[in-house]
């Protein structure tokens, strides 16, 4: 528990740091900025910290944190003197929201911490892959860091996120195996709490604030009832709640805690809410025009270093709430970030281009209705009949036109279309921010009925991974119009049924998940994985403390999502090559993989030693592991190649660690 406290606090310390861009950017708002301050502070500290590190004025480490933390610390009591009255004010009028505002994230943090416990082991699903990012991130002393699975490389995909998740874990001393379910939980809770504090004014109260945050945290598809129902598998199992439309993926936030997904777009979710509450920060006075544009452009920097994929979610956001005049910024305000682009966009092993959606490809509608129909339903409660009216009368059913002509395509687009149409021309007066971003959740979620990214994966898959990154980017923004909505005067009889439906996938997965045992000590995804890979966990127990910067393991390749790559994964010493298809997605070809794979094949079964000690120093391989997967995969409990050239230092059970060149 001690673990728990000593992440909050560290986050608290961020926080506390940031607030003053909220204090001064939310003058009207009870909680100024709290709730964004949060994730504010540590995507300043990961932004600030990568600069120090590539001007190589100091490198990634605990004791650089807070070196740059004094300076800020100073800085920040000198703020606090000089507003020492206006905080004391706002601490007496509304230290009630506050204390409400933190005891949302608290019981957030506590309650997906608690399921968490249940099921800590860093493997299922990308679990083994996220925990190989996180401690790739964590055990770096420069950016980009050594990617633990194929060796003499650095880290070809999105690690900036996990860097946000380790700052707090480096300021607490929280180790990687506790670290990084701790951070599914903290990050789960400023999910909530965010979508609480954006529907704070115009709920009026904490407690109506709630459903947006439940939605957004809690709610899910409503097609996996009957199987969640009935089957006797865990929730990492039951692909059907994000499986709903034909060869996509659509997930959201309530499975990732679940399944234990700590991945990019799941760290990169927070900015969705950020960018979005921000846009409405004050700006009467040169210096808040300036300080929310500052922030912004931030956010667009974090979300390409983090996830690129919501980019086209934030400037779809910035352009509805232009376009709807719900926030006073110049159309030019993204330029900057913009700019940026070709400095910090990622380096990917293939290119970016887009393709056309086929007619028999496009999601069916009755599908995507299971999807995504009860949040668009309710979104029609932010439209205004009046308008609506006014609207028929002046063009008649001409603006029916091209949903209805984009609905030869796609019928699911055409839909969409229209009920952006809808939410743009006849939304309710003074309800535009939630009509502008429910308009962009569905517009997020027409754009891959007509187009895709295009990536190494193949018909009928090829627009798998858009359709996925699209739509949970989307889900947010739904779920926030859609609480919107549902506060607002709407048939209670008809209200009622929708919101509980939405909650069906919670009110099963979650009881299922509690059915596990809380593994003591909470939330270690080590001591986890003894229960079924004690031999292996012993040895990488031992390796770890034995590992030198630069040194690199030998191990069996193998198949993504299995156990294959598990001491580079645990360990963060890199291996010849780990999950050779997921390598192959990051870098599109640039290597060969197949080449990797048959010189470890060599190394553990060649006949030839000559070449098996031109491939030791070729890779610079410093330790040979012998164990389990090993062993089922090749068949011998030594390498082949022996005389002298390698030395046991570690055996236990089948499992056995040499030493290359070392005695």
């Amino acid at each position: 528990m001690s673990q728990f406290v000593a992440y909050y606090a560290a986050g608290m310390v961020l926080l506390l740091l940031a607030l003053p861009l909220g204090f001064h950017a939310f003058p009207d708002c009870s909680d100024r900025g709290w709730a964004s301050a949060r994730f504010l502070g540590i995507a300043v500290a990961a932004v600030l910290h990568r600069l120090v590190e590539s001007a190589g004025l100091a490198p990634w480490s605990t004791a650089t944190l807070l070196l740059a933390g004094l300076p800020a610390l100073t800085l920040w009591l000198l703020w606090a003197i000089a507003q020492r009255q206006a905080l004391t004010l706002w601490l007496r009028s509304s230290w009630c929201t506050l204390v409400s505002l933190e005891l949302v994230f608290l019981g957030s943090y506590l309650g997906a911490a608690v399921l968490t416990a249940h099921d800590p082991a860093p493997l299922g699903t990308e679990r083994l892959m996220d925990f190989s990012l996180l401690q790739a991130v964590f055990s770096a002393s420069s950016f980009p860091p050594i990617d633990s699975w194929l060796s003499g490389e650095t880290l070809n995909y999105y690690w900036f996120g996990h860097l946000m998740a380790a700052i707090p874990g480096k300021l607490s001393g929280v180790p990687v195996p506790v670290l990084y379910n701790l951070a599914l939980a903290y990050w789960f809770a400023m999910l909530v709490q965010l979508s609480c504090a954006l529907l704070l004014r115009a709920a009026g109260s904490i407690r109506r604030s709630l459903l947006g945050g439940m939605l957004v945290g809690l709610a899910g598809s409503v097609y996996p009832w009957l199987h969640l129902r009935e089957s006797t598998a865990s929730p990492e199992s039951l692909f059907a709640a994000a499986r709903v439309i034909p060869h996509t993926i659509t997930e959201f936030p309530a499975y990732s805690l679940l399944t234990g997904d700590l991945h990019a777009h799941v760290l990169l979710l927070p900015v969705v809410l950020l960018f979005l509450l921000w846009l409405r920060a004050d700006r009467r006075t040169a210096a808040g025009l300036i300080l929310t544009a500052v922030v912004l452009n931030l956010l667009l920097v974090v979300t390409v270093l983090g996830n690129p994929w919501s980019l086209a979610a934030l400037l779809l956001l910035f352009a509805a709430t232009w376009i709807m005049r719900c926030t006073a910024m110049p159309w030019w305000t993204p330029a900057p970030a913009l700019v940026l682009l070709p400095l910090v966009w990622p380096v990917q092993g293939h290119g970016v281009s887009l393709g056309w959606v086929a007619t028999t490809q496009a999601s069916p509608l009755p599908a995507f209705l299971q999807m995504w129909g009860i949040p668009l339903l309710l979104l029609l409660g932010l439209l205004d009949k009046q308008a609506l009216g006014t609207r028929l009368r002046h063009w008649g059913w001409l603006w029916l036109l091209p949903p209805l002509a984009l609905a030869l395509h796609a019928p699911a687009a055409g839909l969409s279309l229209a009920l952006a149409l809808l939410l743009w021309l006849c939304h309710q007066r003074g309800e535009a921010i939630w009509a502008a971003a429910g308009a962009t959740g569905v517009l997020l979620l027409l754009l891959p009925e007509l187009l895709y990214v295009k990536d190494t994966y193949v018909p009928p898959f090829e627009r798998m991974n858009t359709v996925f990154k699209f739509s949970y980017a989307a889900w947010p923004l739904l779920m926030l119009g859609a609480a919107r909505a549902a506060l607002l005067p709407f048939p209670r009889l008809v209200l009622a049924p929708l919101l509980g439906a939405l909650f069906i996938y919670a009110a099963l997965a979650i009881p299922q998940r509690l059915r596990g045992d809380a593994l003591q000590p909470w939330w270690d995804g080590l001591a986890a994985l003894e229960r079924e890979h004690a031999q292996d966990i012993a040895l990488i127990r031992w390796l770890t403390p034995q590992l030198q910067p630069g040194d690199v393991c030998l191990e069996v390749p193998g198949v993504s999502y299995q156990w294959a790559g598990r001491v580079a994964a645990l360990t963060g010493c890199p291996t010849v090559l780990g999950w050779e298809s997921h390598e192959g997605l990051w870098r599109g070809g640039d290597i060969d993989l197949a080449g990797r794979h048959a010189d470890v094949d060599s190394l553990y079964q060649g006949d030839d030693p000559e070449k098996q000690r031109q491939l030791l120093r070729r890779y610079g391989i410093n330790w040979i592991i012998v164990g389990e997967e090993e062993l089922r995969s090749y068949g011998v409990d030594r390498p082949a190649f022996w005389h002298g050239e390698l030395h046991l230092v570690y055996s236990a059970g089948d499992n056995k660690i040499y030493r290359v060149g070392v005695p």
